[in-house]
Parts: structure tokens; C-alpha cells; sequence
């Protein structure tokens, strides 16, 4: 692998709890929680690991 062939990381989601976690054909799906320092999230996060 080429150090041009790499993806620069996208930006991942804060620190949470009380948040809700799937899996759905091959990919996880991070839903709601809070944090202390940004309060509740609405945003649904795709993680697909094949990437």
C-alpha cells in the first residue's frame, strides 16, 4: 500500500454515554447519548469496518 492510496480519517463522534449501538448488514450504527461537555446528541453515526 502507497502512502497515496490512504484516506485521511474522517472525524469521529465525542465521548458519550447512554448512547445506542446496532449492527445492520455488515455495518454499526451509533444513535443518541450525551456527553457532559456537548449535552444529548440527535446524530446517527455508519461505521462500515470493511472500509
Amino acid at each position: 500500500m502507497e502512502e497515496d492510496d490512504l484516506e485521511p480519517l474522517r472525524s469521529l463522534p465525542y465521548q458519550r454515554y447512554g448512547h445506542t449501538v446496532c449492527a445492520y448488514r455488515g455495518r454499526a450504527y451509533l444513535w443518541g447519548g450525551r456527553n457532559d461537555d456537548y449535552g444529548a446528541s440527535s446524530t446517527l453515526h455508519e461505521f462500515d469496518p470493511g472500509r
